[in-house]
């Protein structure tokens, strides 16, 4: 047998007849929500015998801890502990040298063995456990691409994070560092080259250094929930992004360089205090979505009629009181669009809606 999937087990126990399964390598011992308050799971030490297993599933189970000799378990690429109650791991852990990717979401985890010899390890989920420290020894890890530590309670109290592993991890390509408390986007980062996706929203950055805007390899950023002020015209380097998010932040106006990312698609800037948004001609024309609700908007660049590409537009919750309507009748592919007509007379509003309804089928217009 090479494959065992029984869910929502029944026992408590798993019998000692399980390191029997010599040849077994896939094993799946998840729980659904229905049964996850059921049982408590306990593994036995000859659950370490099976050393053929590569993959191990033991989502939502009561599983409190493993056993000792885990690392035992030599071939093990994948392990998904996602929603369990294990709250330590046994040493022998940090000795799964071809464990490839781990998942600990919302895992009640709160440490990490001290030494991670995970040379392998491509993937590591830690969002939303209370781990109270990442080892140094992650820093072993050179293969990972993927890092994602969000949300993380206990580590969000610790100021600064120590993350000098990280400038090990060469290969990273995805990294989340949300909601810990950041005040500037550590200088570490920077040395990462191959990034394409950095998410640190809910933090406390207000800095973002220059060396930050070197990772000319980024695709995606998520910068919501800050307190950042402005981009430096260094953010022209990231000639590569597609996806920039920086909602509830502190932003009033942008650099030039800003509106010449040639690959910019979504660009969310909400809740900000933007008093200031012009673009010119051939600029972010491969703009997509562009969301500029609640900020402090007065009027909107007839350039608007170049963005080809644009499909959504967002305005609520500013001061607008110069719409150019010809231009926006002008764009190909824009079909929905919110905007408060506070600024507007009874009359003005009429007209607005008369001759943009055909053109937007999702237009909606806020007092």
């Amino acid at each position: 047998m090479k494959e065992l999937s029984i869910i929502n087990i029944k026992c408590n126990e798993i019998p000692d007849e399980i390191g029997l399964l010599k040849g077994l390598k896939i094993l799946d011992l998840s729980a659904t929500r229905t049964h996850y308050d059921q049982n408590i799971l306990t593994l036995p030490d000859s659950f370490c015998d099976l050393q053929n297993l590569e993959k191990l599933v033991l989502s939502k189970q009561r599983i409190l801890k493993l056993p000792s000799n885990f690392g035992n378990l030599k071939k093990l690429k994948f392990l998904e502990f996602s929603e369990t109650k294990i709250v330590y791991l046994p040493d022998s852990f940090g000795l799964l040298r071809k464990l490839e990717s781990v998942n600990f979401f919302k895992c009640e985890l709160k440490r990490l063995p001290e030494n991670l010899e995970l040379f392998n390890l491509k993937t590591l989920n830690l969002t939303e456990t209370p781990v109270e420290t990442i080892p140094q020894s992650l820093g072993n890890s050179t293969k990972l691409q993927v890092l994602l530590v969000s949300r993380c309670s206990q580590l969000s109290f610790m100021s600064p994070i120590n993350i000098d592993f990280i400038v090990k991890l060469k290969k990273l390509v995805l990294l989340e560092l949300s909601q810990l408390g950041f005040k500037s986007i550590p200088n570490e980062i920077a040395n990462l080259k191959m990034l394409k996706s950095v998410e640190m929203r809910h933090n406390n950055i207000t800095v973002i250094p220059p060396r930050f805007y070197e990772l000319t390899n980024l695709e995606f950023l998520t910068l919501d929930h800050n307190c950042i002020k402005e981009f430096s015209k260094e953010i022209g380097n990231l000639k590569n992004i597609t996806w920039l998010s920086a909602s509830d932040n502190f932003l009033k106006r942008f650099p030039a360089e800003f509106y010449e990312l040639p690959k910019l698609e979504i660009l969310k800037l909400s809740n900000n205090r933007i008093n200031e948004f012009k673009w010119k001609r051939g600029q972010l024309k491969e703009l997509k979505l562009l969301w500029l609700s609640h900020n402090r908007l007065r009027s909107i660049s007839s350039e608007i009629r170049y963005l080809n590409n644009l499909r959504e537009l967002r305005l609520a919750r500013n001061i607008i009181k110069d719409l150019p309507v010809d231009a926006i009748l002008s764009t190909k592919n824009l079909t929905r669009m919110t905007i408060t007509t506070q600024g507007f007379s009874t009359d003005k509003i009429a007209d607005i809606r008369s001759r943009l309804i055909d053109k937007i089928k999702n237009l909606k217009m806020w007092n």
